[in-house]
């Protein structure tokens, strides 16, 4: 009988246990913070925005290069490589700050870029897109130590995105035209 007491015991020492356990997740559920879950909906239609912008750019330099306008392909190539490499990760970092700041998610950007018309054309708008780069530079900086990190977000991504990958793609677009393509 003694066993049979203790294996009761023992059932009824988990369940008590198990129903305490439970309460406790319970109760830690109802006082959580309640997540925001339009933010994070507007961050993957966001994402999603850039993949569509991506496939039509991509439409585009297959439509350009099927007519042997190579210097248009290659833009609308690299404008859709920007639309899926470049703005998928930068909308998923700004989103993110975005919505943890409280900020209204900002919505996602077409990288749609036109070719320069010759070599000439493509240094003139390496330059602009560098000076620009460095004014989001300049402007990011002044947001983070104002702790507006929402906008040293923004700024530090698009600053970079004209400085490190539009000012070369202008110029690779611009010798690509130059070498007679």
């Amino acid at each position: 009988m003694d066993s049979n007491r203790s294996r009761i015991g023992v059932l009824v020492g988990l369940a008590v246990a198990a129903g305490a356990f439970g309460a406790a997740a319970m109760m830690s559920a109802a006082t959580a913070p309640t997540a925001r879950a339009d933010a994070y909906s507007d961050i993957v239609a966001d994402v999603e925005a850039d993949f569509a912008y991506g496939q039509t750019a991509f439409g585009q330099a297959a439509t350009d290069f099927g007519s042997s306008d190579v210097t248009d392909g290659l833009q609308a190539l690299l404008n859709g490589t920007n639309d899926y490499l470049v703005s998928v990760p930068d909308d998923l970092y700004i989103g993110t700050v975005d919505a943890l700041t409280n900020e209204p998610v900002t919505p996602a950007i077409d990288f749609d870029n036109s070719a320069p018309a010759n070599f000439s054309d493509a240094v003139s708008f390496a330059q602009a897109d560098l000076v620009t780069g460095e004014q989001f530079f300049n402007t990011a900086a002044a947001a983070f130590s104002a702790a507006d990190y929402a906008d040293a977000a923004y700024d530090g991504a698009y600053g970079s995105f004209f400085a490190f990958d539009l000012a070369p793609e202008d110029l690779l677009v611009g010798a690509v035209d130059a070498l007679g393509f």
